[in-house]
């Protein structure tokens, strides 16, 4: 399914879910706007917002949908959903309403020991002077473990992201050169392009995380080299020319375009950055968003002379 078809189906299902629930309160003798009816019933404004550039504007980027999708749905658990918890079956001793909460804290330690094992053993492997057959070896085995774990779930999946982009697993804890930046990847590229192999969605979803951390307001005279590592990260995921990332682009495991979307619709120093980064890195992406990425780095610089 193409990127374009995704949003659709994303859009079609966010807005109807808007619609219907702001519809489903509409009992006043005059018809009152979405406004009105979502500060009543507590449905963030953010969502009326963008059901309204769903239906009147452009189609937003599959991150914007995604997040939006998911707000939509920790909305419906708590205004709704969880409430099924205290009507629950009195005599079922099993049902524990902290247990999927527990389950998840203890996949995330799994998923986390895993992943530092490989680490350990492939810096253990680079001390001897090992060839990169230990490490594809130490990487399909870390892999095999991991997928033991995440099946492809939509649930586990998550939990993996979050573990990967915690400091000191892909994003280091401090500062480092640029020079250091080619071990970094050669370390974990391995992992990650076996890991896409055998999950479909997982790229998309490391992708999507790591954007969503480039576009979050940063404070201004803060250490941003946290920013800086997921910027270089992106880059080099889509457009080294190593064989791992080529061989994950040529299969259609990557979504650029919901990249460069996001970064247009969320210009800063860094998305700016890679926007252009990806642009000049790609014919396609250039034809296609040269115009609206040079408008959103005219906005943003407008906006940096005026603070």
């Amino acid at each position: 399914m193409s990127t374009t078809a995704i949003r659709a189906v994303y859009s079609t299902a966010f807005s109807r879910f808007v619609t219907g629930m702001t519809d489903m309160e509409q009992t006043s003798k005059y018809k009152q706007t979405m406004f009105d009816i979502a500060n009543e019933v507590g449905l963030p404004e953010s969502m009326i917002q963008l059901r309204h550039d769903i239906i009147h504007g452009e189609m937003p980027s599959l991150v914007a949908l995604r997040k939006a999708s998911q707000q939509a749905l920790q909305w419906l658990y708590e205004q709704y959903w969880g409430y099924l918890d205290d009507i629950r079956d009195p005599l079922d001793e099993t049902a524990d309403p902290d247990a999927t909460i527990e389950e998840s804290q203890s996949l995330k330690v799994k998923l986390k020991d895993i992943a530092r094992n490989y680490v350990k053993s492939c810096l253990k492997s680079t001390e001897k002077n090992r060839d990169d057959a230990l490490r594809k070896s130490l990487a399909s085995h870390a892999c095999r473990e991991i997928v033991n774990i995440c099946h492809d779930d939509a649930k586990r999946l998550p939990l993996l992201v979050d573990v990967l982009m915690e400091r000191k697993m892909l994003l280091p804890s401090r500062k480092i050169p640029t020079t250091s930046l080619p071990s970094i990847f050669a370390l974990w590229s391995p992992l990650l392009t076996r890991l896409a192999f055998h999950q479909a969605h997982f790229l998309v979803l490391l992708t999507e995380a790591m954007t969503l951390n480039l576009i979050i307001p940063f404070p201004s005279g803060s250490d941003s080299s946290h920013l800086e590592a997921v910027y270089h990260w992106l880059t080099h995921i889509f457009t080294s020319s190593t064989s791992f990332w080529r061989s994950a682009r040529k299969r259609g495991l990557l979504i650029p375009d919901s990249v460069v979307q996001t970064c247009i619709e969320n210009p800063n120093l860094w998305s700016m950055k890679l926007a252009k980064e990806l642009l000049d890195g790609c014919v396609d992406l250039r034809e296609k968003y040269e115009n609206r990425v040079s408008s959103a780095m005219r906005r943003f610089e407008l906006e940096r002379v005026e603070r």
